[in-house]
């Protein structure tokens, strides 16, 4: 099956994500992508070149590493990130709240996350509260 669609998958470091990437690769490949991958870097000549020369139909990247988030703007390329390891440490939930109060008051915003996923709100109290 082939779908001619272009993917510049960017590789990072980390115990998982090699596993991951290389699971997404192989899972990208089977649907008929032409998956293309560059390591993380932080150089933006170097990022923009690779993504004038690839012309990716869209970016796949853990935890966004490697992203220059002005540059994909200015090039129009669909970056999609999988937050494995959160950096933000608020995971989606407090993103989104973030975000909604963020654009309701015009305020900056941050919210510090301290409990574990799957987990009820009661399981991540001090003993003094529960």
């Amino acid at each position: 099956m082939t779908n001619n669609y272009k993917v510049l998958l960017i590789t990072g470091a980390g115990v998982s994500a090699p596993y991951i990437l290389s699971d997404c690769k192989s899972a990208l490949e089977e649907i008929g992508c032409e998956v293309m991958t560059m390591p993380a870097s932080n150089d933006p000549l170097e990022f923009r070149s690779i993504l004038t020369t690839i012309k990716p139909h869209f970016i796949l990247s853990l935890d966004h590493a490697g992203i220059n988030d002005e540059i994909i703007a200015q090039e129009k390329v669909p970056c999609f990130s999988w937050f494995v390891d959160n950096p933000f440490g608020v995971g989606v939930w407090g993103m989104h709240l973030m975000r909604q109060i963020m654009e309701a008051y015009q305020v900056p915003v941050c919210i510090i996350n301290g409990g574990s996923g799957s987990s009820s709100i009661e399981e991540n109290m001090p003993d003094t509260y529960r």
